[in-house]
């Protein structure tokens, strides 16, 4: 759970591992079976060997989003990408290309749907609203997990490094 402070993971996966729920992390799945409406699972840790784990009615695991834009033809059009995709924006969603401009979960910035209708709002603001500095603050972003027990976090976490008082101090 990449932006939530370390506390908030640890206590959710505590709660759900005491409600029976297993959780197995830094797993990589090579093979999914079913026979009789039981799934097995096998997967790799590290540079282990495969290991199963079997008896499991329901698998759920979280993955990761791509980028879609390997085959769209932004290669022709000047538009760049990132190594894993991601459209390369600055802070007010330009792309390098004048006039094509690019938010939301194509940019690799905060992959929440609430956000990209917030950054589109801002964008046509600027472009269409006469507003030449309005952009979207992505410092602030609340975020949340639906799980039993529901957690959120808004703001730096505790692994974000804090600057000096020296380097923060405004003139």
């Amino acid at each position: 759970m990449k932006p939530f402070d370390e506390m908030l993971s640890k206590s959710l996966a505590e709660e759900m591992t005491h409600a029976g729920i297993k959780i197995h992390t830094s797993c990589q799945v090579k093979e999914v079976n079913k026979n009789e409406g039981v799934l097995s699972l096998h997967v790799q840790r590290g540079g282990c060997p495969d290991d199963v784990m079997e008896g499991m009615d329901v698998l759920l695991w979280a993955v990761g989003r791509r980028a879609n834009t390997g085959d769209i033809g932004l290669d022709k059009t000047g538009v760049k990408v990132d190594g894993h995709g991601f459209i390369k924006v600055d802070e007010y969603d330009n792309t390098e290309v004048h006039n094509v401009y690019a938010l939301g979960d194509v940019t690799g910035r905060k992959l929440l749907t609430p956000v990209a209708i917030a950054a589109g709002r801002k964008l046509a603001t600027r472009v269409f609203g006469n507003q030449p500095s309005a952009k979207l603050d992505y410092s602030n972003i609340p975020t949340v997990v639906f799980s039993h027990p529901p957690i959120g976090t808004v703001g730096m976490t505790q692994g974000v490094p804090v600057c000096d008082i020296s380097s923060c101090l405004l003139t």
